[in-house]
């Protein structure tokens, strides 16, 4: 990072403001999420910046890409969190576990 660059918490707060836009029924990707950052991040860098979410950002509704759910590769009660909270949102899933895209 440059001296102009924001520093990973001054990220962090632009990723839990644009998380807490998201409305119930609806997901987003980290990619997107990223893309929305000034500057522009990767969906992989906005992830790691996502870990420990304070509790007003519904980290819940940001998915992968694909619909699927990374938080279960980590853990996977994480997972199971994730998915029902996303099903109390209101979201259905496809046989494969993934969000549709008529969600995002």
């Amino acid at each position: 990072m440059t001296s102009n660059d924001p520093t990973h918490d001054e990220l962090r707060i632009q990723i839990y403001q644009l998380v807490r836009q998201i409305p119930p029924g609806k997901v987003t990707n980290y990619g997107s999420i990223g893309a929305a950052c000034e500057p522009p991040i990767s969906g992989y860098i906005c992830g790691r910046l996502m870990r420990n979410t304070p509790e007003d950002v519904p980290w819940w509704r940001v998915v992968a890409k694909d619909g699927s759910l990374p938080t279960a590769k980590i853990s996977p009660q994480a997972g199971r969190e994730q998915r029902l909270l996303l099903e109390n949102d209101g979201i259905e899933f496809e046989r494969s576990g993934k969000v549709p895209q008529k969600y995002f």
